[in-house]
């Protein structure tokens, strides 16, 4: 039998070392100080008895979560512009899915959704469901990765997944009105016409520090889905995107561009939040 009492721990260990059709296959688990003999016997037979059929090929390696996550950790995420983050998202979501094999990912996204919350301590807040939702197809996507690259299972484990249904649409949009207020509450004419682009084209604001004008279109080298972004100019802002003045203007450095767009920037903020707005005539 192999089932040993550990004297230093006080609870009994199951060790499993056999060569099985030429290979071998080796098993330790340490098991829980409550159980009876009784217990840990019939623990004994039913795991010796999975072991045989998986090293003869009658039964299938049951991998765990854990296993598929550090294999994405380490193969897929490298290769994301986002990796890092992904990867301090599932770490933080770690107490939900450990110990558990990858065909019970449906209960690990079902369990982590219904807690919901912080791994710290400090923060009691619970997570929106929004996050709930993107931590959740962090973690789908890291056990489809060894699903189809590892084999770990035999189905897509993601298939039983349900999600939180995520209400955040924006209806309340900016008018004309309301730019033209901002605008003239700013002093700072870099930031002025940093308002008009982003208000005419939708560009983010660290999209329009590091855009460059083509023609009649902002185009974006490089976008976080890693393919370039063109946004035709509107002729409101042809002025404002200054290319009708770049070419009068190409001994400019790139330093006091860059300068001018910072500065840009916190102009925005401190007057979004800040200022107080005067009417338009």
């Amino acid at each position: 039998m192999p089932i040993y009492r550990d004297k230093t721990r006080g609870c009994y260990r199951f060790e499993f070392n056999r060569v099985i059709e030429g290979r071998r296959v080796r098993a330790r688990k340490y098991l829980p100080k409550t159980w009876t003999q009784s217990q840990v016997d019939a623990f004994d037979r039913q795991e010796t008895a999975r072991l045989y059929a998986v090293g003869t090929a009658i039964e299938r390696v049951e991998y765990s979560i854990e296993d598929a996550v550090n294999v994405y950790i380490l193969e897929r995420l490298p290769h994301l512009k986002t990796g890092d983050h992904v990867a301090r998202e599932l770490a933080q979501m770690n107490w939900a899915y450990t110990g558990r094999p990858i065909t019970a990912l449906a209960d690990a996204c079902k369990f982590f959704a219904a807690k919901g919350v912080r791994t710290n301590e400090d923060d009691k807040r619970p997570f929106s469901p929004a996050s709930i939702r993107n931590r959740i197809r962090y973690l789908t996507a890291a056990c489809r990765y060894g699903w189809k690259h590892h084999n770990m299972c035999k189905d897509d484990p993601a298939a039983r997944v349900s999600v939180p249904v995520v209400k955040n649409e924006r209806q309340e949009y900016a008018s004309r009105r309301q730019m033209l207020q901002l605008s003239r509450a700013c002093t700072n004419r870099p930031a002025r016409q940093a308002i008009r682009i982003a208000f005419y084209s939708g560009l983010r604001l660290s999209e329009i520090l590091r855009t460059q004008v083509r023609g009649q279109t902002f185009y974006l080298m490089d976008t976080k889905n890693g393919d370039p972004r063109v946004v035709p100019i509107h002729p409101r802002i042809w002025s404002a995107s200054g290319a009708s003045t770049r070419k009068r203007q190409r001994s400019q450095s790139s330093e006091h561009s860059s300068a001018q767009g910072k500065f840009a920037i916190w102009c925005i903020f401190t007057f979004t939040t800040c200022a107080t707005v005067p009417p338009v005539n």
